[in-house]
């Protein structure tokens, strides 16, 4: 190899790894994961609560003094017990 050659190699390897913001720790994305139930169903949308709501014990008619339903949920969902297609409670 050359002498241009090799600079040239070496001009495009540092190119290289100066786009890859991994290798420096540079990586401020994050990941964020969705899990879509499209069978839910709530009461103000189609007019009962659905099965994935009540299991056949809860009542989510029920509204406790903090103001959360009783839903079969080990952790109450952030917005409220919604239908899919609903964009707010």
């Amino acid at each position: 190899m050359n002498h241009r050659c090799i600079i040239e190699l070496s001009c495009r390897m540092l190119l290289l790894l100066s786009l890859s913001p991994r290798l420096h720790g540079e990586d401020d994305s994050k990941t964020v994961l969705v899990h879509y139930m499209p069978w839910y169903s709530s009461k103000p949308v189609s007019g009962r609560w659905g099965w994935h709501w009540t299991m056949n014990y809860f009542d989510p008619d029920k509204v406790s003094k903090n103001g959360q339903r009783e839903v079969a949920s080990y952790n109450y969902p952030l917005i409220a017990p919604m239908t899919p297609t609903m964009t707010t409670p």
